[in-house]
């Protein structure tokens, strides 16, 4: 068996919290954790051999986005959707086209 991410055991600990109070706390250490080693590995020579990882850290970021709306109430987004300013810069194109 492969042996785990470093951030791995951190976003566990998230994911399998119960108690509310706690949750925040260990979803912030996880938050933590995959950005310091998304940063530690962007655009490092060896890229191509951690894509696996980068894969596993989107869903482990899509996993901790549903946690925190399922679970705390926040709101709903994805860590694989546009960011939101990019919805508004394609709709206003969109808009100015058809104006044209």
């Amino acid at each position: 068996m492969a042996e785990p991410y470093a951030w791995e055991p951190i976003f566990q600990q998230a994911v399998q919290e119960n108690d509310l109070s706690k949750m925040l706390p260990r979803i912030a250490a996880a938050d933590q954790a995959l950005s310091d080693r998304q940063r530690e590995i962007a655009g490092g020579p060896h890229r191509f051999e951690v894509d696996a990882e980068l894969k596993a850290m989107l869903v482990a970021a899509d996993a901790l986005l549903k946690l925190k709306a399922e679970k705390l109430g926040w709101p709903t987004v994805s860590a694989t959707q546009p960011k939101r300013q990019e919805k508004i810069d394609s709709s206003a194109s969109v808009s100015s086209k058809q104006s044209e």
